[in-house]
């Protein structure tokens, strides 16, 4: 019985092949298939390689042609901004000052050179270049177009001295009148502004190369030498000086009437580096794939097939001995396997056995059930855990999108405000919008660099030092934020910070790298929520603030500056006669409307040329100095003194009568003819002044009509025997005291009094 078993369920295995066999087989036909595609996969990445290659270069080649265009933009509007930096000076005959000018416009390195100021005539007056001065340049096409009517010229590029390429570039300048006066000029060195934007834009393995309509190269960048001025190759595959073979690309642009071409190189080795890498990267991957499959494939067979085979064998020579309670159990493996497995313990099982197997698929699906149900609560909390955090990170963007609003909004009014005054206004009244219930204040640096003066507080004012030294904020000597007071654990505590309680954040403010002042804010009724984990929200608000903030004042700082060199005398630093005459025309307007009196003084230094001529020019210009000093502290705040010509000085009083200014002016002269004048340590002979006033409207109705009056009313003075003060007709004989003593002037104050 037990034989008839065994012989009826022997299996027939002569003829098939092994489960080993088999799967050898499969790895063989699966990595046929593999490698063709990994084939075609590599040639369609060296393909699309070298396209992005080309298209980067092409790509690259636009962005460096667009950064030459701003570049040359941009010198010419540096050109207007010399050109009125400049004329006044010619104007002015202070050739001195204006060649000056034009070395410090070439100084490092910039776009432009050989800055140049010519006369009606085109003859060279004021240059930092000596060959040029005293030069011609009437005979050239930019001096012969800019005197037709002409605003602006740009010439063609040329390679000048030592193979430097360069275009001219000039403007008009204009006199009063609007008649032409002359050119200021300059050229621009594009080799320079090919730099510039190379460093920017470039690969670093690129070659940049400018060529004119000929193909003359221009500049080139890197330059090994002797390629400047000859005929450039730049085709496909053309090499270099360096004989490397380079792909090209090209962009052309428009110059001064010629067509200037910027070609962009880049070598063919890298392209074929590049490709040659992803090559080997994937043949490799494809070797270790390769390994993992058949010691995978081993593995499998190990686990999956022979060990299920031995326990379904050892159960199956059990029930054949005669023992009836043998079972196969969980063999593993393949699936077939396992259901061979089952099967012949179905075969062997009583009912009991299955009742039991039943219980056991019963527990199975309650702990599934059990399972599912922990794994679905775990993610319901991970999903309401997950909104939390996404409703914080929309609350924290909206938070910073309604501060960069604001910011904006007060970066805005700082770069349309006229000076420093208005600015300082503004911060006090916008700063606490962007950081709500705080204080805090702005320092900039003062002229000498020495020390630091706040300019603007916000909220409580007694936080924070007037004035201190740039060692005592902690945020300049490091460059960047710093928190100190008493959340800055371990941090030094800035000693402008007067109260030692506050915390308090510092951030500096860096214009081109360099620091022009610093912005601290008080913590201490700030939200945690605005602040930030360890303050970095509010450090990086600070600093971003600090930035935006920081270029606008540094910009109304500049045009302030530019601004003093246009209305200013640069001897004396009274306004100038140009200043002068439109503060006499917006008076004269304001006058009408609210009839109030305008009176015009004008001060003019008796047998001055007498000074200049005994003891020289140098003792001229120090009395001119000092008696402007000794008019600009009399007079009141609101009155504007100006030098009107050489020895003449125009005073605006503005609301004052004519007798109002006659007794002044009585008081002035008395006061300038006392004063003691030294040059050099020698005492200078007794200086008197005339003066003549008139008063609008009593006066004259026109600005030219009234200054006509003041300098008639100076003109009498002089004829009647200087040293007085004379009015125009109209006015009361004006009286003339007594010379001058501190007794009888005890009553009258310098400039502030009012009078």
């Amino acid at each position: 019985m037990r034989v008839r078993m065994a012989n009826k369920t022997k299996p027939n295995s002569a003829g098939r092949p092994s489960i080993v066999t088999i799967l050898v087989g499969s790895l063989v036909l699966f990595l046929l298939p593999t490698i063709a595609i990994v084939a075609a996969f590599i040639y369609e990445i060296q393909r699309s390689e070298t396209n992005q290659t080309l298209q980067y270069l092409e790509t690259e080649a636009r962005s460096l042609s667009n950064g030459i265009s701003n570049e040359i933009n941009e010198a010419q509007l540096f050109m207007r901004l010399a050109r009125r930096a400049l004329t006044p000076l010619i104007e002015r005959g202070d050739r001195t000052g204006c060649e000056a000018v034009a070395a410090e416009l070439e100084d490092g390195e910039g776009t432009l050179k050989r800055f140049y100021v010519t006369d009606s005539s085109g003859t060279v007056v004021c240059t930092a270049d000596t060959a040029l001065s005293g030069e011609s340049i009437a005979s050239t096409s930019a001096f012969e177009a800019l005197r037709l009517g002409g605003r602006l010229f740009m010439g063609a590029p040329t390679l000048g001295p030592n193979n430097r390429p360069t275009a001219p570039l000039a403007l008009s300048w204009r006199a009063p009148d609007d008649s032409f006066a002359g050119v200021v000029g300059a050229e621009i060195d594009l080799a320079v502004v090919l730099a510039k934007v190379r460093s920017g834009y470039a690969l670093p393995e690129s070659v940049v190369m400018m060529t004119d309509s000929t193909g003359v190269i221009l500049a080139q960048i890197p330059d090994p030498g002797g390629s400047i001025g000859s005929q450039a190759k730049t085709g496909p595959g053309a090499p270099f000086v360096d004989g490397i073979e380079r792909d090209w690309s090209q962009q052309q642009i428009p110059l001064g009437g010629d067509l200037l071409t910027l070609s962009v190189g880049v070598p063919r080795s890298i392209l074929e580096a590049r490709t040659a890498q992803v090559a080997w990267w994937i043949i490799a991957s494809l070797a270790a794939i390769l390994v993992v499959a058949v010691i995978l494939g081993l593995w499998l067979s190990s686990y999956f097939v022979r060990r299920p085979v031995r326990a379904l064998v050892g159960a199956a020579d059990k029930l054949g001995s005669g023992d009836r309670s043998a079972r196969a159990g969980s063999v593993g493996g393949a699936r077939e396997l396992a259901t061979l497995g089952g099967a012949f313990d179905h075969m062997a099982a009583n009912l009991d056995a299955r009742e039991e197997e039943n219980e056991r698929y019963r527990g199975a699906l309650e702990e599934a059930r059990d399972d599912l149900e922990a794994r679905v609560k775990e993610r319901t909390q991970e999903l309401a855990l997950m909104t939390r955090k996404a409703e914080d990170r929309a609350d924290t963007v909206e938070r910073r999108f309604d501060q960069e609003i604001r910011l904006r909004e007060i970066v805005t009014l700082i770069q349309a405000s006229k000076d420093l005054e208005e600015s300082a206004e503004i911060l006090r009244a916008r700063m606490q919008d962007l950081f709500p219930g705080t204080r805090g204040s702005l320092a900039l640096f003062a002229e000498t660099r020495s020390e630091l003066e706040t300019v603007a507080r916000w909220g409580e004012q007694d936080a924070f030092a007037e004035t201190f030294t740039p060692d005592a904020c902690w945020a300049l000597r490091l460059g960047s934020a710093h928190r100190s007071g008493r959340h800055g654990v371990g941090n030094p505590r800035c000693r402008h910070i007067e109260d030692p309680e506050l915390d308090v954040i510092c951030a500096p403010i860096l214009v081109q790298g360099e620091a022009r002042g610093v912005i601290s804010v008080d913590l201490s009724k700030m939200t945690e929520e605005m602040i930030g984990r360890d303050g970095e929200r509010a450090m990086s608000t600070l600093e971003t603030a600090a930035a935006s903030i920081g270029i606008a004042l540094y910009n109304v700082r500049l045009r302030g500056a530019l601004r003093a060199i246009t209305i200013r005398d640069t001897l004396t630093g009274l306004h100038n006669k140009r200043f002068a005459d439109d503060v006499v025309a917006k008076e004269m307007a304001r006058s009408r409307r609210s009839h109030q009196p305008v009176t015009l003084v004008r001060i003019d230094i008796d047998r001055f040329k007498a000074i200049n001529d005994e003891f020289g020019f140098e003792a001229g210009d120090a009395v001119l100095r000092e008696m402007a000093g000794l008019i600009e502290h009399f007079f009141r705040y609101e009155d504007v003194c100006s030098r009107y010509g050489g020895q003449d000085f125009l005073i605006v009083m503005v609301g004052a009568t004519k007798i109002d200014a006659i007794r002044r002016c009585n008081t002035l002269r008395g006061r300038l003819n006392d004063h003691n004048y030294f040059y050099r340590g020698m005492a200078l002979p007794r200086i008197t002044v005339s003066i003549g006033i008139a008063t609008f409207p009593d006066d004259g109705s026109s600005e030219d009509a009234i200054v006509a009056a003041a300098e008639a009313a100076l003109s009498t003075a002089k004829h009647d025997g200087r040293d007085r003060v004379a009015a125009a007709p109209g006015a009361a004989p004006p009286e003339q005291p007594a010379p001058f003593s501190t007794e009888t002037e005890a009553t009258d104050s310098p400039k502030s009094d009012g009078a």
